[in-house]
């Protein structure tokens, strides 16, 4: 499943590795009890191997770069 966001926010800064915290709103939209815990915690099993479920692609949009380690995004951003 791919799931695609658009944000309209007039400078919007993320530091340059932004993963992490994009992944922890992610984990905290989800019910902590069932969904969420089992994401962050176990996820799934193969073989000798565990599964996390989400990745990310960089997020698009106009930036600018701040201090070598800031994001700031100009209008539209995409992730």
């Amino acid at each position: 499943m791919r799931l695609k966001i658009q944000l309209s926010y007039n400078n919007f800064t993320v530091p340059m590795s932004y993963q992490s915290i994009l992944q922890g709103v992610i984990y905290s939209l989800l019910s902590k009890d069932e969904l969420g815990d089992f994401y962050h915690n176990d996820g799934y099993h193969y073989d000798k191997k565990t599964f996390k479920c989400f990745t990310f692609s960089q997020l698009f949009g106009k930036y600018k770069i701040e201090n070598k380690h800031l994001m700031i995004f100009i209008s539209i951003l995409v992730l």
